[in-house]
């Protein structure tokens, strides 16, 4: 593994784990606020309900009670109010809510002499008349919850006297359940007391579902889980702002550690790609057996220069001729590496041609310098022969002190080159823009 294969890896992996933290945090924050925006939804359901109960007429008790999905103690309600439409909206209201949805059991409306449930089940007669034989329904249900009867001089409000209990299991049906007790008050006295009973499992089911919206992994802590009955009277009594958030959740160390596994592969296969598209615009870019740019990546480039140098290999094609064009490219390939050991950093070298090299000058250089440059490009092909051969070059270059057009530039030095060749070869000849 390269260094700079390693340094990717690690720089991955803490880029990960700074995402894979963020994107939790963030879907921590975004499932309260969901918890929190649809406790508001059910206490602002129950508070409809409320008030469509206090301005329900009283119907008649039909012959047939049971039939009509009411309860009735002993028969001696002879009038009942007419809930039914109302409790048949508040349980389809409660039953699309996220938090409840399909763990919605039961909904009852507990009057002393009667109770309303829905949906209603045969089990909830035996029930009813086992638990309530010596107390009315309502006043055995303030009992046993202890729900204040009277809002005057208790210093709570409507909501704080809301109750929940469990887990615990129903006896008849066998389900276990949490019931929510809200007390509905008129003129501060309690008349009724909607029981609202949830399947236990009810929290656990509205994290898993916001995990398969939104591709996280929450868990509910295990302090949540022994303080459901708590959590969920602070949110409906609207004491949140004690809690700072509904719920605490937890994330699975096996699963952060994959996301982090995940998301360390993925960006640093984006890495290598960036890499494999960059080494492959480069080497498209790049003349293979000289090392310096190809010719054409410049020809369209409006590039503006003010010290070039054009190369040429001397008595080329003669080379070509007589050794072939392996040594042939092994005499291009020397050259170029010979011209670029005397470069500076901020030079520029491209192939122009067959045997055709522009060296680009860039920075600031006097005409002296400019000039020892040249004239170094040629001793040091010409000191030393390349496979027994002796190599020599022509140059034409041309200076300008303030900059002017790259094919303009190429024109001049071409000119100069020119006189070099036809003054002898293995000369520099300069020209002069002022």
């Amino acid at each position: 593994m390269t260094k700079r294969n390693a340094f990717s890896i690690c720089l991955s992996l803490i880029v990960s784990i700074c995402i894979v933290n963020l994107f939790l945090t963030v879907n921590k924050n975004k499932l309260n606020s969901k918890f929190l925006t649809n406790i508001l939804f059910i206490s602002d359901a129950i508070y409809r309900f409320n008030v469509n109960s206090l301005n329900s007429k009283y119907v008649s008790l039909p012959s047939n009670d049971l039939k009509q999905g009411v309860i009735v103690k002993n028969s001696e309600a002879k009038k009942i109010r007419d809930l039914s439409e109302h409790i048949d909206n508040l349980f389809a209201v409660l039953k699309i809510n996220p938090i409840i949805s399909s763990n919605l059991w039961t909904v009852a409306n507990v009057y002393p002499e009667y109770v309303i449930p829905r949906p209603f089940r045969e089990e909830y007669i035996n029930l009813f008349d086992k638990d309530f034989a010596e107390e009315n329904y309502l006043e055995r249900i303030l009992k046993l919850e202890n729900i204040e009867k009277t809002l005057e001089g208790s210093g709570l409000t409507v909501f704080e006297t809301v109750r929940v209990f469990g887990p615990y299991i129903e006896e008849g049906t066998n389900e276990e359940l949490f019931s929510i007790y809200y007390p509905l008050y008129l003129e501060g006295v309690v008349f009724s007391v909607l029981v609202i009973d949830v399947k236990s499992n009810f929290l656990n089911d509205f994290i898993v579902d916001f995990n398969d919206e939104e591709f996280t992994w929450f868990e509910m802590s295990d302090e949540d889980r022994q303080s459901i009955s708590t959590i969920i009277y602070e949110s409906l009594a609207l004491k949140t702002e004690d809690r700072k958030v509904g719920l605490t959740i937890k994330t699975s160390l096996l699963y952060n550690s994959l996301a982090v596994l995940i998301c360390t592969l993925v960006i640093h296969g984006c890495f290598l790609t960036a890499v494999y598209i960059r080494r492959f615009y480069v080497e498209s870019s790049i003349d293979r057996l000289s090392g310096f740019y190809r010719k054409d990546g410049f020809m369209s480039k409006k590039m503006s220069v003010s010290s070039i140098c054009l190369i040429d290999i001397d008595h080329f094609k003669k080379i070509n001729d007589v050794y072939g064009h392996i040594v042939g490219d092994i005499v291009i390939s020397e050259v170029a590496n010979r011209i670029k050991s005397s470069m500076r950093s901020t030079d520029l070298a491209i192939r122009w041609g067959g045997e055709e090299f522009v060296v680009i000058f860039n920075g600031e250089l006097s005409f002296e310098q400019f000039s020892n440059k040249a004239n170094g490009l040629l001793s040091i092909i010409n000191n030393e022969t390349i496979n027994d051969i002796a190599v020599t070059i022509s140059i034409g270059a041309i200076y300008s002190q303030s900059e002017m057009k790259l094919q303009e530039a190429f024109h001049l030095s071409d000119e100069a080159l020119y006189e070099s060749k036809n003054s002898g070869r293995n000369k520099v000849t300069i020209y002069r823009n002022s």
